[in-house]
């Protein structure tokens, strides 16, 4: 059996055994596999850039490669503190994967207008997918800090928040530093 929405490992132990009239004693073979299984909602920070104030983030959603129905297959993402979504950088791929579940290239990119609408809302953003998925998706997006960081040894927590239309839910955090000089010479 699966894990069910939360992914994670599965065991499956398999036994066979083998009589005959000409073999005096049962022949008897077993074998386990682990299995992995992905989530159906899984959110990172993926990198940030202390520079520009840019944090990357990605969601995996439906990597389990369910069926979901046109009026659930909706993405609602909350960020913490003044962050500002980077519009141009957004973009959601369907993606594959090979017998042993590693994700086969960067899959098909999706269309705006087409195969989902993003909907900022503020503090974060809304996607609606405009039918039924049965595909996994990889969602990938940058924030900027909007606000001035204090204090050179004080690091700042941003946290993201993301829920499905089946109310499964994951975050990652982000943390920003501030970086006021920053000076070499290359000839050292």
């Amino acid at each position: 059996s699966k894990p069910g929405e939360a992914g994670g490992w599965v065991n499956y132990y398999n036994q066979a055994k083998m009589t005959s009239e000409e073999v005096a004693e049962e022949l008897v073979a077993s074998a386990t596999i682990d299995a992995q299984y992905k989530k159906m909602l899984d959110k990172q920070m993926t990198h940030y850039n202390p520079d520009s104030q840019v944090m990357s983030w990605k969601i995996e959603y439906n990597h389990i490669e369910s069926t979901i129905k046109k009026d659930k297959a909706y993405l609602r993402d909350i960020f913490d503190g003044n962050m500002v979504l980077d519009r141009n950088s957004f973009e959601i791929r369907k993606v594959t994967f090979d017998d042993n579940g590693n994700q086969v290239g960067q899959g098909e990119k999706l269309v705006e207008g087409q195969h989902y609408r993003l909907i900022p809302n503020g503090n974060g953003f809304n996607i609606q997918f405009l039918e039924d998925i049965d595909y996994a998706t990889t969602i990938t997006y940058q924030t900027v800090i909007n606000e001035e960081i204090h204090g050179s040894d004080e690091k700042h927590v941003y946290t993201n928040y993301v829920e499905d239309g089946n109310k499964n839910e994951s975050s990652s955090k982000g943390e920003a530093y501030q970086r006021v000089l920053a000076k070499w010479h290359s000839d050292i």
